[in-house]
């Protein structure tokens, strides 16, 4: 549906990603200051690791239609213990990154896989990849590549890494064979399934 201004004019599409890119600015500063004071904590649950990406790529669902994003995700996962919310916007984080750094009808691919004890949540694109020495400094606040495109101010990434480590898990960035970027988040997996106990019935 095509939004309108105030007047029933329609909002051309530039307004649209501007004013949309102000609002992601705010909230990753939002998200940092809750980060830093430790007023943002996990909360968790139980989840599908497959519902973890499919409810992240519905948040970003706007900035990711003009790509082509692929989900695989490994048969039989276990669920995992994390709060959603939280990974849901780290989630979101590396796939709105990729599309900002790949071409328009470039594929996105994300990903889910158990190795041994570690649930890897994965996103690779094919956009330009990381310049040597970027994969450790991409996350740090405020850090933006030379030639890194204009609207952005160095935050997402962290806030994304900030978020993973609130779980005792970590974030890497690589280049992908081929080119392109790989970001790969790894969450310990365990912790065994523990459903909640049924009341007893009284006697």
């Amino acid at each position: 549906m095509e939004q309108a201004d105030a007047t029933g004019k329609p909002v051309p599409p530039e307004t649209r990603h501007a004013v949309a890119r102000l609002t992601q600015v705010v909230n990753h500063l939002l998200d940092m200051t809750r980060l830093e004071s430790g007023l943002l904590k996990p909360h968790m649950e139980w989840v599908d690791p497959g519902e973890l990406i499919y409810e992240a790529l519905e948040r970003i669902q706007a900035q990711t239609q003009s790509h082509r994003v692929t989900v695989k995700v490994d048969s039989e996962l276990p669920p995992i213990r994390v709060d959603p919310g939280l990974i849901e916007q780290a989630l979101a984080i590396l796939v709105s990154n990729a599309a900002i750094y790949s071409e328009t009808e470039s594929e996105i691919e994300v990903s889910a896989a158990l190795h041994g004890a570690t649930l890897r949540l994965a996103v690779a694109d094919r956009g330009p990849g990381l310049k040597p020495g970027d994969e450790e400094k991409v996350f740090q606040r405020f850090y933006r590549s030379e030639g890194s495109r204009a609207g952005g101010i160095g935050l997402g990434l962290s806030i994304a890494q900030r978020l993973v480590e609130a779980h005792h898990g970590r974030i890497s960035a690589a280049n992908r064979p081929g080119g392109g970027a790989l970001f790969l988040i790894e969450l310990p997996a365990t912790e065994p399934l523990q459903l909640p106990e049924e009341p007893s019935s009284l006697s």
